[in-house]
């Protein structure tokens, strides 16, 4: 009698884990679609019926809900600087004024990185290779301020 009930013991456990596991994967493809996650207190109890979903269905809308970098930000700049040239403050000035979200406590780094994506994508050019208390200084490519910034910036 004590074995069948350290076995059902053992199912129990083994099934808890097995839950745990596929509650843990839920989170996961939540978080990676973009859903906010509830309380176990809101949620409304789920049938055990199989729906039939493809895998490809799980990630169709993951493109539309991108989440919006900082360069994604700097590059919405590019078309205001025209062909005039900037540093890394001006940038950190032009987006506080645009309202866009400076998370980091020292948000001049990013940024850096960010322009430097930039100069590799072939939008911006390093005018100007700063060393000790002289910054770097960009410029948008004049190829660039030629066309339409916004096309551009659309196909990198």
């Amino acid at each position: 009698m004590s074995d069948m009930l350290q076995e059902f013991e053992k199912k129990i456990v083994a099934k808890r884990l097995e839950l745990e596991e596929e509650e843990n994967a839920l989170k996961v493809f939540k978080r990676f679609m973009g859903i906010a996650e509830t309380n176990k207190s809101d949620e409304v109890s789920v049938s055990h019926k199989k729906e039939s979903a493809s895998f490809d269905d799980l990630f169709s809308g993951i493109n539309t809900m991108r989440k919006r970098f900082l360069v994604d930000e700097v590059r919405d700049l590019m078309p205001t600087f025209g062909a005039n040239e900037f540093t890394v403050a001006i940038v950190q000035k032009a987006l506080m004024l645009q309202g866009g979200k400076l998370e980091a406590e020292y948000p001049r780094p990013r940024i850096a990185t960010a322009l430097g994506k930039l100069v590799n994508d072939g939008v911006l050019v390093l005018s100007f290779k700063g060393v000790g208390n002289n910054p770097h200084v960009y410029k948008v490519k004049e190829e660039v301020t030629n066309k339409d910034v916004s096309e551009i910036l659309d196909n990198s």
